[in-house]
């Protein structure tokens, strides 16, 4: 998930002195600007949203495998299609989880870069260690987001609308892909603190 026009402030000319929870990664700064004002019209709207975050979440991922069928092959349920997918337990599970980290950053507008950034960031790091997967993946679930989103407000969702959701999907989308690029990065170099770092991703998760 990634975007040439990021809507996110990111500091490049120096890296952030906190790190990931092991220590090792350091991670670039990113910020979620918004007013009062925009925090009020995203939480209005996230409402909607939340009403049903199964169903919006299962959206997301539908829309990902069918644009990417290639991705579904990176998951348990690869071997499943129409109802059969829409209907498995594990891909809800996946939807549902998906839209929890949507609602965590909402709920966290102006703390964000202190108290979700870094879940996020881990959040990249564990895909890393998915077979095959690539961090230029994230991209696709952006736009997987903003399908969702057009879905569910249609009309409603104006020009200034559409931006403000796409600052906050990038500002996820980015801080995942940090941790997901950077572990990348130590597997390839590093293979035995690879190993351990995988470990403590797992024993986190669990």
């Amino acid at each position: 998930m990634g975007c040439s026009t990021s809507n996110t402030h990111l500091v490049t000319a120096e890296r952030a002195a906190h790190t990931s929870s092991c220590g090792q990664h350091q991670q670039p700064i990113r910020r979620l600007d918004l007013t009062r004002d925009e925090k009020k019209i995203l939480e209005a709207h996230y409402r909607l949203l939340a009403n049903d975050s199964v169903k919006n979440g299962l959206m997301v991922f539908l829309y990902i495998f069918k644009h990417q069928p290639h991705l579904q092959k990176l998951f348990p349920f690869r071997d499943l299609q129409g109802e059969d997918l829409a209907k498995d337990p594990q891909l809800k599970g996946h939807g549902s989880r998906f839209m929890q980290v949507v609602g965590a950053v909402l709920e966290s507008m102006g703390t964000a870069d202190t108290a979700v950034r870094p879940l996020l960031y881990q959040l990249g790091e564990r895909h890393a260690y998915y077979d095959g997967f690539k961090s230029e993946y994230f991209e696709y679930y952006k736009q997987g987001m903003m399908y969702m989103c057009e879905q569910n407000f249609r009309d409603k969702l104006t020009p200034k609308l559409r931006e403000l959701w796409m600052k906050v999907f990038t500002y996820i989308i980015d801080s995942v892909r940090d941790g997901c690029s950077d572990s990348l990065k130590h597997i390839a170099s590093d293979k035995t603190y690879s190993l351990e770092r995988e470990k403590q991703l797992n024993a986190d998760s669990k």
